[in-house]
């Protein structure tokens, strides 16, 4: 073979090599997952980076980017993309003259997608870009994040709806010593004393420090006393006058009652807190400046993305709501101030308790619901509470009872409290009435006295918590020894809480802290008065 031959057939394998190359970086190129791109930096007349150019692009980048290469090969990235963000260009020109790779994650607005992307300088004034689509990482991390903070409020907001419950529970047990003993001695004091205003201001104070117990309880979700089935605009319709002299001068209200509403399950007194505590915050938010208060009511259907979204849905379940929303034209919140605004104890007032919301919070959680809040800094705020719907029917509202008679009472009754001073003005309280009174610091006392003689023992007042042997112990002793004998559960949580655990059992009643003569004497009266009319139609 000459050497023009052999020159030939080198050239011929020479030329076979290339095209094998040339095949393996099409397939490589066209075969990739990710996407990849070639461009040149545009810089304006300064040398800064204005835009860039396509030069190339691999159907991996059409997939990924929803562009097509026919529109993009030879155009600018502004021209494509017109509101392409800047930071795009300015990384991309820094790797272009440079020459320094680099990798970053970043959102594209005009595509809407999330990218990884990994950048590097193939020759002077060009990039390359291989890159892929994070985009459901990035939701799912972001959803993930959004999970773990509401469980971590919700921890929050459970330890402290504890710390709160048992707060209010010993407490209670204090007021019923500063209340009942104030009582007692207006009862016996002249109404032309000197002292009897003090007095009555010591039991203001002690009804108001009573009251924020029941806050309290409320926060801890533990705050229904009396459930009822009603109409939601009918509640609100009886407050429209107290709110109208609630809220401040240059507010207006406006109101959009939807009509006949499906019944919610609750309690009357703790859903008009609910009201009160709204309305009164929208007209703080509004302050001294003109403004409206908006009070809506209706009905929606809620499924489990929407409830999801809402504030401290705890027990909240898919299906129809009940709602009650108030907006405002205020301040509004940031979202700092979103995430603490149903904290106890905070403000944004200079003084105040910050209560309000924390109750409001608490009632809706105890009753099944959840709260969902719409803010933005000086453009207002909207509070939308909700409420399961009920299937039964809607009641009347009650109205106020009228005062009880005079209650007589006789024979034995045996009080068992681990409280010496509940003992001692409960005790007070009853000899007053004319019963004979015995007293127990525990469960195991109190049976001791049932023992020695069952019969002379009339009706037991039970406190709940106490060291030995608690009350619901005490009680299921008590029922042994003497299945008949009325037992009335006292304590400092509520009747939902406590009633609940001796369902079926014939509790004969509920009496919570703190209680005045009035209230045990009309438990009493409830209790005993069948018994003896009872007891004179056997005889």
């Amino acid at each position: 073979m000459g050497e023009n031959e052999h020159r030939e057939a080198a050239n011929a394998g020479g030329d076979a090599a290339a095209r094998d190359r040339v095949r393996d970086y099409e397939a490589l190129f066209n075969g990739l997952v990710d996407g990849y791109a070639l461009h040149e930096i545009i810089c304006d007349a300064r040398g800064t980076p204005c835009d860039y150019r396509f030069l190339e692009v691999n159907p991996a980048f059409e997939r990924l980017t929803g562009l097509k290469a026919g529109e993009l090969i030879g155009r600018t990235v502004l021209e494509v993309l017109p509101d392409t963000e800047p930071y795009w260009i300015e990384r991309y020109g820094a790797v272009a003259l440079t020459g320094k790779p680099a990798q970053f994650e970043e959102y594209s607005r005009e595509l809407d997608r999330y990218y990884r992307v990994a950048a590097y300088s193939p020759a002077p004034r060009q990039f390359a870009v291989v890159f892929s689509d994070i985009t459901e990482i990035k939701l799912a991390e972001r959803e993930r994040l959004r999970l773990e903070t509401r469980i971590q409020q919700m921890q929050k907001l459970e330890s402290l709806g504890l710390l709160a419950g048992g707060i209010a529970h010993d407490f209670n047990n204090l007021l019923m010593s500063i209340l009942g003993n104030t009582d007692l001695a207006l009862a016996d004091l002249s109404p032309l004393s000197p002292v009897r205003d003090q007095l009555v201001d010591i039991e203001k104070a002690a009804r108001r420090a009573a009251d924020l117990c029941k806050q309290l309880l409320a926060y801890s979700g533990k705050g229904r006393f009396e459930v009822q089935h009603f109409d939601l605009t009918e509640l609100v319709e009886e407050m429209v006058n107290i709110l109208e002299v609630t809220v401040s001068k240059k507010a207006v209200l406006r109101y959009n009652f939807e009509r006949r509403l499906p019944a919610v399950r609750a309690d009357a007194t703790q859903i008009r807190q609910v009201v009160m505590n709204l309305v009164t915050n929208a007209s703080e938010a509004i302050g001294d400046r003109s403004g409206v208060i908006s009070v809506s009511t209706g009905v929606m259907q809620c499924d489990a993305a929407y409830l999801g979204h809402t504030t401290h849905a705890r027990t909240a379940g898919d299906g129809a709501y009940v709602y009650l929303e108030v907006s405002d034209t205020g301040c509004g919140m940031d979202k700092e101030t979103v995430q603490k605004v149903f904290d106890p104890f905070f403000s944004t007032k200079f003084t105040g308790r910050g209560l309000g919301m924390s109750a409001v919070l608490g009632i809706v959680r105890g009753h099944g619901g959840a709260v969902k809040v719409y803010t933005e800094a000086g453009r207002g705020t909207t509070f939308k509470v909700l409420l399961p719907a009920a299937e039964e029917q809607a009641e009347s509202l009650p109205l106020k009872k009228a005062p009880a008679p005079r209650f007589e009472g006789g024979g034995t009754v045996l009080l068992v409290d681990d409280e010496d001073t509940v003992l001692a003005v409960g005790g007070r309280m009853l000899q007053r009435m004319g019963f004979d009174v015995r007293t127990a610091a525990d469960g195991r006392e109190a049976l001791a006295v049932v023992r020695e003689d069952p019969d002379a023992i009339r009706c037991v007042i039970l406190d709940l918590t106490m060291p030995h042997m608690d009350g619901e112990e005490a009680f299921r002793e008590i029922r042994r020894i003497r299945p008949d004998l009325p037992v009335v559960l006292s304590s400092g949580y509520n009747e939902q809480d406590v009633v609940g655990r001796f369902a079926g059992k014939s509790l004969a009643g509920f009496l919570q802290k703190p209680y005045k003569s009035a209230e045990l004497a009309a438990k009493l009266s409830e209790v005993l008065e069948p018994q003896a009319e009872a007891a004179g139609e056997g005889g």
